[in-house]
């Protein structure tokens, strides 16, 4: 495990970027108590990032997804003990995920 004590629902961030449904706050919680990297980039601040991820993941098809200049890791390493720390996403790109993962519900 992961982030024991975080909650999606409880940080208002997710608001912020327009992620209210409770189901999808609750998967985010899961995710960041399940996954190591998740809690670590939520926990730096890498909110965009975790969209971005989320997007990859629920992708049918990966090769279909605009592409993304990634020129290192999209998750902070929550397994070591110095890691790197990801570029930050572009909020338009991580708006467009965003849509995307609504369009597939």
């Amino acid at each position: 495990m992961a982030a024991k004590g975080y909650s999606a629902e409880k940080d208002p961030m997710w608001a912020q970027l327009g992620i209210t449904n409770p189901s999808t706050l609750a998967n985010i919680t899961l995710s960041a108590k399940r996954d190591r990297r998740v809690a670590a980039t939520i926990a730096a601040g890498f909110y965009n990032n975790v969209i971005v991820f989320f997007d990859m993941l629920s992708s049918r098809d990966r090769n279909n997804l605009p592409p993304m200049n990634l020129d290192g890791p999209l998750l902070v390493d929550g397994y070591s003990e110095n890691p790197d720390m990801p570029k930050p996403v572009d909020a338009s790109y991580a708006k467009a995920a965003l849509e995307r993962l609504r369009e597939r519900r």
